[in-house]
Parts: structure tokens; C-alpha cells; sequence
């Protein structure tokens, strides 16, 4: 009788040993940095109510949703982001104190194409939000906090994509677009780079802009691609042209104020206008983000930007809102491809490996004092020969080996090998303690 073997579900994995080390790594790097940043940590429930998520993610997002029905017959939907819990938080929280700085990580599900390495159904994010601030001052708060995790990580060279929700409606203002419209043209600029762009031209022309607009939108990105000129500027004149007075224009100074305080946070080196950035979520307003590791391939690895909305169509009050994502289990999966990680954890791993399984107890005793002592020290449980716990504990990758035998107990110390370097040495445990504690 053959047995079934149960596989993950499509588009989810299995994270185990080694990557799920480093895995551990980039979360509680995030961790660490936003909470100096000043960000506090927050979590909403896996599933929320259907008609929730059905309102607030939009047409494409809908389609996305893993729905089902409670015991009690009621329709329910895991989280395809960690902003829509905080919105129905913030908007259920009387006497809010603002501004309010969060940060959370865990997953989110989205039925989405599956795409090897890329792209999952399930994935983790680790998110950053302030609610209660207008200026761009908390756009760049999330910008810095971002950033620091990914210079924290040893990733110098990523690029973030800066554009504005309200500047889009600016271009194609002449069109007279409903919000159902233009949130469509957001949806097909979004897959400019992911679709051919003639289909993306049909989606946008399909939403209701004339051919003149597109090809004029179409103009400017070859234009600023181009960099012959600073893109602030070329914008401006671009804008100028279609009768838009800069000086005085909310979206166009928010952007423009957005950028003196990035420099000033010492991002100018990683910023960059995109005009074809749109996001794919209805609830963005305004500034929008996404950063890109600087690589063999360009794919966004942080996102998000300003929800200033999003509160109050939920039932609470006015509340100006910004946040960012980092897609940490695509950031793991692409730093693994383009080789800029080393699966390797952090601290050293020790193997306490009797000579004789008569000495196991004694091997048992040790590895509860390093234990104490805050080192990673494992023994073999299965009572194997000598000869195989060395071998395993070599293909393990562990740093040491201590062997434990009459002698050694005897002397009451015992020899340690580097795994690495090969070098041995007898010592007692207090020497071993200090010398691994001080190559930590």
C-alpha cells in the first residue's frame, strides 16, 4: 500500500537549517533597528473580517484574499498586509496618542502567480507606520528606519523609488478621471516593467486616458531614464508646461520638502523619482516608495507609502498616515542568489562527543555548563559510535569539537578542536568558556 507524502502548500515552503538562521537574523535585525528609530512594537490578528479586507485592499487585492467561513458561518479573510489591521486598530482607539510610532513582522497571504524564489503566497513582512503626522518629516522616519536595516545587513547599494499618488492625478487631470478610473491607471502603471508595455498602454487607455496622454506620460519616463538633467527640475518643467504652478502645488512641495529632509538624513545617494511607480493597493494618497537592491535583477524588496484616508473610511477620525514594508522572505531569497549572504549563524556551535558511551553523562554535564554560559552546545542522544558523531557533527558545520574520555575526566580538563583551523587544545571548561565567548 503506497503511503501519501504530504508537500507544503503551493506557494508556501519550508524555512529550515541554515536559512533559517540567517532568516532570524534579518527579523531581529529589523527588530532592532526600528525600536531605535523609536518605533514600538505591535501586532493585529492573522485574519480579519471579510468585508474589511474586501473594502480597503482594492479590485486586484480582492482577488487575492484567502477567504473562509468561521464555525459560526462568518466570512473571514487572512491579512494580505500589516496596515489594514493598524487602520481598523487606530480607528476603533479612542484618544489615540499621536503621533504613533509601530513597527511589526510576521506573514501575510496572497494568491498571487507563484514565482520561484520571488514571489510566494505566503511571505513574511516587517512593517514600520506613523500615524498622526501631515509633513513629510514621518515619510522619512520609515525611509531612514528602512534603510538602516538594510545598511545593518551589509547592503550599501539599493535604490529607493520615490513618486506621489497625487502628482499621477496631476498629469492626467485633463482626462477627468473618477477615482474608480484613476485607481485603475494606478493599476496599470504598476505593472509597467512586469507586463509589455503596449498591453500596459491598453490597460491605461482602457481606464480612460486618450492616446495623447499616454504617449506624453510615456515621453517623460524616457526623458528622466535618460538623466541628462535633475529629475526634481525636469519634473517641474514638465508640470510647468501643463499649466501647474509648482511654487504653490501641495503634491509637487511635498515631494520637493521630502527630498531636502532625505538629504539632510544622509539618503540622497539612494533616492530616485520614478514616475511609472504607482502601487498596487487603492488606499496610497500621496508619497509612495519602493526599494530595490542594486543587482543582477531589479525587484522591489521594501514598499509603501502615505494612507492618509484609509483611517477614517474605516469609521475613526482624520488621521494622517505613512508606512513601509520589507518583504523579508523575498530580501532572504535574493540575497541567497546574488551571493551578498552567508548562511552562516552568528555565534559558534559546539559538539560535546564522548569517547565511549559510558562517558555520556559526564558529556551531558559540560554541555549544560557552556549552555550556562550562554554557548550553543549540543550532545548526541542516540548513543552512536565515536566515529559517527564526528562525522556528523563535521557535516553540521559546527565550529568545535570536545572529547570527552577517561583521561580527560581524570585531569578534569579535556581537548577542544577548532573544526575550522583543525588546531586542538587541552584545556579546562573555564578556558573553553572564555576562548569561544572572545571569538564571538
Amino acid at each position: 500500500m503506497l503511503i501519501k507524502v504530504f508537500r507544503p502548500p503551493r506557494g508556501t515552503r519550508d524555512i529550515v537549517y541554515p536559512s533559517s538562521v540567517f532568516f532570524e537574523r534579518v527579523v531581529e535585525t529589523a527588530k532592532k533597528i526600528f525600536t531605535i528609530h523609536g518605533f514600538k512594537p505591535m501586532y493585529t490578528p492573522a485574519f480579519e473580517t471579510l468585508d474589511l479586507l474586501r473594502a480597503k485592499g482594492g479590485e486586484e487585492i480582492e482577488k487575492q484574499i484567502y477567504s473562509f467561513k468561521d464555525k459560526s458561518g462568518r466570512w473571514l479573510g487572512l491579512r494580505f498586509d500589516h496596515t489594514i489591521g493598524l487602520a481598523r486598530y487606530a480607528a476603533a482607539t479612542r484618544n489615540l496618542k499621536l503621533p504613533f510610532k509601530r513597527f511589526t513582522v510576521g506573514p501575510v497571504w496572497r494568491y498571487e502567480e507563484v514565482k520561484s524564489k520571488v514571489r510566494w503566497r505566503e511571505f513574511w513582512q516587517a512593517d514600520v507606520d506613523i500615524l498622526g503626522v501631515e509633513g513629510a518629516d514621518a515619510d522619512v522616519e520609515c525611509v531612514a528606519a528602512v534603510s538602516a536595516v538594510f545598511k545593518e545587513l551589509g547592503l550599501k547599494n539599493f535604490t529607493v523609488k520615490v513618486n506621489s499618488r497625487l502628482i499621477l492625478e496631476k498629469f492626467f487631470e485633463q482626462a477627468d478621471l473618477s477615482k474608480g478610473q484613476f485607481l485603475s491607471v494606478c493599476r496599470a502603471i504598476d505593472k509597467i516593467g512586469k507586463k509589455e508595455t503596449e498591453d500596459v498602454k491598453k490597460e491605461m487607455k482602457k481606464a480612460g486616458l486618450t492616446n495623447e496622454l499616454i504617449e506624453d506620460f510615456f515621453r517623460l519616463e524616457r526623458e528622466m531614464l535618460i538623466g541628462k538633467r535633475d529629475k526634481l527640475l525636469l519634473l517641474a518643467d514638465y508640470m510647468k508646461k501643463k499649466g501647474i504652478e509648482t511654487e504653490k502645488d501641495k503634491s509637487f512641495n511635498q515631494l520637493k520638502k521630502f527630498f531636502r529632509l532625505a538629504q539632510e538624513a544622509g539618503l540622497k545617494e539612494h533616492l530616485d523619482i520614478d514616475i511609472t511607480l504607482a502601487r498596487g493597493l487603492d488606499y496610497y494618497t500621496s508619497l509612495i516608495f519602493e526599494f530595490q537592491l542594486s543587482g543582477k535583477e531589479k525587484i522591489s524588496v521594501a514598499g509603501g507609502g502615505r494612507y492618509d484616508e484609509l483611517i477614517e473610511q474605516l469609521g475613526g477620525k482624520y488621521t494622517p498616515a505613512t508606512g513601509l514594508s520589507i518583504g523579508i522572505t523575498r530580501l532572504v531569497s535574493l540575497m541567497a542568489r546574488e551571493e551578498q549572504i552567508q548562511l552562516q549563524p552568528t555565534y559558534k556551535t559546539v559538539q560535546v562527543i564522548p569517547i565511549k558511551t559510558t562517558y555520556k553523562g559526564q558529556a551531558r554535564r559540560i554541555v549544560y555548563t557552556l549552555r550556562k554560559h550562554g554557548i550553543v552546545a549540543d550532545y548526541d542522544l542516540k548513543n552512536r559510535s565515536f566515529s559517527t558523531q564526528l562525522e556528523n557533527t563535521i557535516k553540521q558545520g559546527k565550529d568545535y569539537a570536545i572529547f570527552i574520555g577517561g583521561k580527560e575526566i581524570r585531569e578534569k580538563r579535556v581537548k577542544i578542536k577548532n573544526l575550522k583551523t583543525k588546531e586542538e587544545q587541552v584545556l579546562n571548561i573555564e578556558h573553553i568558556v572564555r576562548m569561544i565567548k572572545e571569538t564571538t
